[in-house]
């Protein structure tokens, strides 16, 4: 590094002292490309850290789960926050002697997988076997394993990739574990099948879990106010009298999903509401509905009476387009005044609550057989639906959110039965992956009864530790509200659902049975279900003929069990907030739900994070243009002018400083801001190191007890840092490490203690106490910096470690392991007596820069500094004045100036012949009252010495060198 000062000096004069100067020099660049200053260290800080720590370190075990991330697609910046805030986790654990078990995974399964594979198969795909399909979809699936796993590999993660130390939810072993997880399941009478409303995809023709839903906030529906006809041979005893007084009345119902009614098996109202018989004016109809929802819909009307919801119940009316056919008015308590008429349309085959409400009156019959659900799996209507409503054509056939709802409409306006229509916007949901609306439909499908797991599932949250704490009311708040897992699927890549079934549609499902068929696939793989005649799969002993179920698992049921490779419960599991919908569930309710670990979840620590958005608060997608890849961060784009390269230390930069329990932005603005925090820890560490480059390991340290203020208080400044940091890192709170860190490099090592040093480093004497003093706290402070920056910054760190030869022992920083400093640096009154001196240095450059401004001085050293102190009398002594006597030596290096006098005031002689003069009066705390100091800045009266440009050169004779200069570059010729 070359000494910026020699530009100010005549050139003859500076090229015979240059060589004479400790002048910083160093091998370590200011800025450095991805090629010269990661790259060589990747490996070292990244597989071989990992393999080593493995084989070399004998410490408790920490165990970091990994949620497989789907394995489709290149990696997104979310891959990238998640994946490094674990190699955050990672690193610091094992820099506190903990052994690291990371052991990465992929979810493999799955319909993305499947129709990739289905496209590259092209037009014969439909007419191929399940067994080319799936062979297919694993080819896919490891080709794709393989993109995301060299994609990682460029942020800097601490594992080994190689397939034998990962794990996909495709390998053999995992899918029999999964297995047999659940066999343990169904022994435990948690595995049912029922006929019953699901959410279920058109566009992905399968059944879906809640977790596999996204809510579109702006879907349009079309919504109708319909009226029914009671029948007025079954009327209940209030109904009758209204009839009798006032005429038969209709009941006015509103639903967002005509194309349900078809399967209409009741009209539910609130046993405690209060309904209103209505005669619309225009038309002299009656309505029964809640008085306040029905004026708006019906227009001007008139109260004839007032009802209870139950004296309602029990009423009959006519189905639409089928007057030979009636129904029950139900009471039932999701009826509710805030939204609708109070007279609600309830489809057991549609609908979860009513199918619940309807199941709990007994009118769904044993095994559903009664529930309606004319709907087949491409979401069109069936010809069940021409035997419900014969009287109305073109529905069969028809697409229910289209065609299907449009003839209901017409038909309904026909008739007479529709009141008013509109479009109405709502929250529906959709497909994740397709984005296409999904129905909620009947089909049959295998359930985890999640309402038997809640109590021990909820006891076993009891001793988990959330971060942030507030993430364990969303994950309770999710599990609260399911009591049944749809783990069945209606696709071929999967992991087959070993159930057998009779003639008669019964499915066989026990221990012994799932015993032989988890055998015979363990022995022959699990596409064997496939391929093998059902005769295979019975067990012996077992009479009949066997169909095999087509079904597959979800593939949240896959990797929930990845527990199953655990050995006991890992330390931590984290992932995006959107998996408390999905695999800390899946993980926690098959854990408990197999009996693995008693009471007790899989994970000890539960770490949430949330999305990342663009600069404008935006989610990315290539619709909106705004997509950056994490991969285009590290590396750069085509053109490095628009897209540069950053560098992996800098994205997980960007990672450490943001707030990850919540969304978090990235723009160009934000990695411009961290490009420049990292330049400014690499230029701190650079000025370090090149003082310690030339015989480092070579010169005396100094003891405390023989260190000035400054470097005493230095230490203190960086014993607290570390020690902030380290309960930084130990809650996770990495934004407390690397922004104080940033800052100390900034204001307190380049805006400060670099300044006041570089005279001693430069110019000093080489053995010089305070010289090796500054040299010992660089070390210290290097060290230090580089331990508080390992986990964060680990090519960094590992670069300056190389660079420091007296670590060269050791292949990594890691290897060190977190070195906390003495206590004996922890010094508060060293902070406050530096805190006086430093106000007072703040007055004195508050002067010079007067000076600089009024272009009288170049450079600080041209100035001399008098401090004038009033008298100090018994019993009002200052505390100032005493710092100021006892570092007297000190005060010139912490002004940057040539000279400093301390004088009293009654001595005190302002100097009359000087060039100019500034002055500013200091207020001093004496123990009584306050005092005044006169600080005097002026023009130095001595000579410019040529080699350390200081003026305390004596003579202005033929010499160039003041006295101290003169014996340093004897001592350098010695």
């Amino acid at each position: 590094m070359k000494c910026t000062r020699a530009l100010f000096r005549p050139a003859s004069i500076a090229m015979a002292y240059k060589d004479s100067l400790f002048l910083p020099k160093t091998a370590f660049s200011l800025w450095t490309s991805r090629e010269k200053g990661e790259l060589p260290f990747v490996k070292r800080t990244t597989d071989d850290l990992y393999k080593w720590q493995r084989e070399n370190v004998h410490g408790e075990e920490f165990v970091l789960h990994d949620g497989p991330p789907y394995a489709n697609g290149s990696l997104h910046m979310g891959h990238a926050l998640n994946k490094i805030l674990k190699d955050f986790i990672l690193r610091f654990q094992l820099l506190n002697g903990k052994r690291i078990e990371y052991i990465a995974g992929w979810d493999c399964h799955g319909l993305p997988i499947e129709n990739k594979a289905l496209a590259e198969l092209g037009s014969q795909a439909h007419e191929l076997g399940t067994d080319f399909i799936r062979a297919e979809a694993r080819k896919v699936a490891l080709r794709e394993v393989d993109r995301q796993r060299e994609e990682f590999k460029h942020f800097g993660i601490m594992t080994d990739w190689s397939n034998e130390s990962t794990y996909r939810t495709i390998d053999h072993a995992f899918e029999i574990r999964q297995l047999r997880a659940f066999q343990e399941m169904v022994k435990n009478g948690l595995i049912t099948r029922h006929y019953r409303p699901v959410y279920w995809s058109p566009s992905s023709r399968t059944a879906l879990a809640e977790a596999e839903l996204e809510y579109n906030e702006a879907h349009k529906s079309t919504a109708v106010h319909l009226a029914f006809d009671l029948d007025k041979e079954h009327l209940t005893p209030a109904l009758k009298n209204i009839t009798q007084e006032h005429g038969l009345p209709r009941l006015l119902v509103w639903t967002t999903t005509a194309w349900t009614l078809p399967a209409n098996m009741a009209i539910a109202i609130h046993n405690d509401l209060e309904y209103a018989v209505l005669r619309q004016e225009e038309t002299q109809q009656l309505y029964i509905a809640l008085k306040d929802s029905a004026e708006p819909v019906i227009g001007k009307s008139q109260v004839l009476a007032k009802v209870q919801g139950r004296d309602l119940v029990g009423a009959h009316y006519h189905t639409l387009f089928n007057k030979g056919l009636t129904k029950l008015v139900i009471h039932s308590p999701h009826v509710t005044a805030e939204k609708g008429t109070g007279c609600v349309h309830s489809a057991a085959g549609h609908g979860h609550e009513d199918y619940l409400v309807l199941q709990a009156l007994n009118m769904l019959g044993s095994r559903g057989e009664n529930i309606l659900s004319p709907v087949g799996p491409d979401g069109h209507f069936t010809e069940e639906v021409n035997a419900l409503w014969p009287s109305v054509e073109g529905l069969a056939g028809a697409f229910v959110l289209g065609k299907g709802t449009s003839v209901i409409v017409k038909a309904l306006q026909e008739t007479g039965h529709l009141v008013k229509q509109a479009k109405f916007t709502h929250k529906y949901p959709y497909d994740w992956r397709t984005k296409q609306p999904v129905l909620v439909t009947a089909t049959s499908q295998w359930f985890a009864n999640v309402d038997n797991l809640k109590e021990r599932a909820f006891a076993a949250l009891d001793e988990v530790k959330f971060v942030p704490a507030g993430s364990e009311t969303r994950l309770r708040s999710f599990m609260r509200a399911r009591s049944e897992w749809c783990i069945s699927r209606q696709r071929s890549w999967g992991v087959p659902i070993p159930a057998l079934f009779d003639a008669s549609g019964n499915a066989l499902l026990t221990q012994e049975s799932l015993d032989h068929i988890i055998n015979v696939l363990d022995q022959h793989g699990t596409g064997y279900w496939w391929d093998a005649p059902a005769s295979e799969f019975v067990p012996p002993g077992t009479t009949g003929e066997f169909t095999k179920g087509r079904d597959t698992m979800d593939v949240w049921f896959d990797s929930g069990t990845a527990w199953t490779a655990l050995s006991a419960p890992a330390d931590v599991a984290l992932e995006g907030s959107d998996q408390h919908r999905g695999w800390f569930q899946s993980l926690l309710l098959t854990s408990i739900g197999a009996g693995s670990s008693g009471l007790g979840a899989p994970y000890k620590t539960l770490v949430t994070h949330g999305f990342v958005l663009d600069s404008n608060g935006r989610k990315m997608s290539k619709s909106l243009g705004n997509v950056i890849s994490p991969l285009t961060i590290v590396n750069g784009g085509p053109d490095k002018t628009k897209e540069p390269e950053y560098g992996a230390d800098c994205l997980r930069l960007w990672v450490a400083s943001v707030d990850f329990g919540r969304d978090v932005a990235i723009g160009p603005m934000a990695l411009a801001n961290v490009m420049e925090g990292h330049r400014k820890l690499r230029n701190s560490s650079r000025f370090m190191l090149a003082n310690l480059s030339d015989g480092a390991e070579l010169f005396e340290r100094v003891p405390r007890s023989e260190m000035d203020l400054v470097e005493r208080y230095m230490m203190h400044k960086i014993y607290n840092l570390q020690k902030e940091a380290h309960e930084a890192y130990s809650t996770l709170s990495f934004a407390r490490v690397v922004a104080p860190l940033i800052s100390f490099c900034n204001v307190t090592l380049s805006a400060f203690y670099f300044n006041v040093t570089k005279d001693t480093l430069y110019a000093d004497v080489s053995d010089f106490q305070r010289r090796r003093a500054v040299l010992t706290v660089f070390e210290y402070i290097l060290d230090t910096m580089t331990m508080i920056l390992a986990p964060v910054l680990p090519h960094l760190a590992e670069e300056i470690h190389a660079t420091l030869k007296t670590r060269s022992n050791q292949f990594s920083v890691f290897q060190r392991g977190w070195q906390p400093l003495s206590d004996e640096w922890d010094d508060p009154e060293v902070e406050q007596q530096m805190d006086a001196l430093m106000n007072l240095r703040s007055t004195v450059m508050h002067l010079l820069e007067n000076a600089r401004v009024d272009k009288l001085l170049k450079s600080s050293l041209e100035a001399h500094v008098d401090l004038v102190v009033p008298e100090m009398k018994e019993g009002n002594q200052s505390e100032l004045l005493n710092l100021l006597e006892e570092h007297y030596d000190e005060l010139e290096a912490l002004f940057i100036v040539s000279n400093v006098n301390l004088v009293g005031r009654e001595t005190y002689q302002p100097p009359v012949d000087t060039a100019w003069k500034f002055n500013q009066t200091v207020p001093m705390q004496g123990e009584m009252d306050v005092l005044e100091m006169e600080v005097y800045i002026y023009p130095s009266p001595d000579h410019k010495c040529q080699r350390c440009w200081k003026f305390t050169r004596r003579s202005d004779g033929h010499e160039h060198l003041c006295d101290r200069c003169t014996e340093s570059t004897q001592d350098r010729e010695c």
